[in-house]
């Protein structure tokens, strides 16, 4: 039994490194997975995490964290797609994030717990945010996106990221401001924004989703509207 045992765990530590190995690299600061495209066949990459080894207080220079759209990396050229699923979990020293253009993903709780973040600036080639990737950001206050996306937009400075098809607030902070022709409050747009006291929504929002502003411990009132 024993050494069965130890035969497991030699075989899973040989494909754990293998698979390590072959399918990512640390350049600069970040780790990335390399990904493969089911049906096209591209190779891009996404950001998985700080190269923790070389971690430095800080590891950026003013607290501002800049995810690059391309990376090289032994000579090769590899896009940068996505931001990963936990990808910066908990690293406090962020306070400014900006997503390079070219990332078209965020996925899910990539910047949970980022405490000190209070500004994210998106890419007009972001096309899909995952299921609360931003959750335990207390201090999110100033949301903005390139005025070139087609799918997502925060119209007249509203500090509000905005599924513009929809007429969706899916990102929102402190200091959101609802603008005309919203309908709807996406899944979990506020958590956590402990910043939040008052809060009046207007007239036209339809629709408010599950968890919307779950945690928002020192929300004190909110206002809502016939419309809802």
């Amino acid at each position: 039994m024993q050494r069965f045992l130890f035969l497991f765990f030699v075989v899973c530590f040989s494909l754990s490194a293998k698979a390590d190995k072959g399918n990512g690299f640390v350049e600069g600061i970040f780790q990335y997975a390399i990904e493969v495209d089911r049906i096209s066949g591209d190779t891009t990459v996404a950001v998985s995490s700080i190269d923790r080894r070389n971690l430095t207080t800080p590891f950026f220079q003013g607290k501002e964290l800049r995810i690059p759209g391309v990376v090289v990396h032994n000579g090769k050229t590899y896009r940068v797609t996505a931001i990963g699923r936990w990808a910066f979990t908990r690293c406090d020293d962020i306070e400014s994030l900006i997503i390079g253009e070219g990332v078209e993903e965020v996925r899910e709780y990539a910047f949970e717990g980022c405490t000190q973040l209070r500004s994210v600036s998106f890419p007009s080639t972001l096309q899909w945010l995952d299921n609360l990737p931003f959750t335990g950001c207390y201090n999110l206050c100033e949301i903005r996106v390139d005025e070139g996306n087609p799918k997502f937009d925060s119209r007249v400075n509203c500090n509000a990221l905005i599924e513009t098809g929809e007429n969706k607030i899916v990102l929102g902070g402190k200091n959101t401001v609802f603008p005309k022709g919203i309908k709807f409050i996406g899944e979990g747009a506020f958590a956590d924004r402990v910043g939040l006291e008052n809060m009046v929504i207007p007239e036209g929002i339809v629709e408010i989703e599950k968890g919307a502003f779950f945690n928002c411990i020192n929300l004190k009132s909110i206002s809502l509207p016939h419309s809802l």
